[in-house]
């Protein structure tokens, strides 16, 4: 992968910023009950009131670890069975999925854009990687921990 450049980070923040904003709000509504109450009504039709303060543990963990460049990897998987579950949810319940989707879509190329060695992990590609001091810049593992086969 060639240089990220400057503007492709930003984009990238922006995107990411965003999308844990959305999940940050999401989980704190869950957790200190401020949900709207078609939502709460919704989720009690499912059978899962119960489980809104977890669900809200649960987003607000994500959007903290997909923000931090060294937990980026992990929160992109979270986040993004946070929204596939979301979409599902939403399906079922009949309601638009559209936003849940877009949010899983800003999730991936908002992490994409702030640097391609944070999806590393998924790939296994030393093209995934970008040198050693951006790495390093960025907060993210060394070489050997980062890529299969370095970089």
């Amino acid at each position: 992968m060639s240089h990220v450049s400057k503007s492709q980070k930003i984009a990238g923040w922006a995107l990411v910023s965003l999308v844990s904003a959305a999940l940050a709000f999401a989980g704190a509504a869950k957790v200190f009950g401020f949900a709207p109450p078609e939502m709460v009504e919704a989720m009690t039709k499912a059978g899962i009131a119960d489980r809104i303060p977890l669900i809200g543990t649960g987003a607000l963990v994500t959007s903290l670890l997909l923000f931090i460049p060294r937990t980026a990897s992990l929160g992109v998987l979270l986040a993004s069975s946070y929204w596939g579950g979301a979409i599902l949810f939403h399906f079922v319940a009949g309601g638009s999925f559209l936003p849940p989707a877009v949010l899983l879509v800003m999730t991936w190329v908002g992490t994409a854009l702030r640097g391609p060695w944070l999806l590393g992990s998924f790939c296994g590609d030393a093209a995934c990687c970008e040198s050693t001091s951006t790495r390093a810049a960025e907060g993210c593992s060394p070489a050997a921990a980062c890529c299969s086969r370095g970089a």
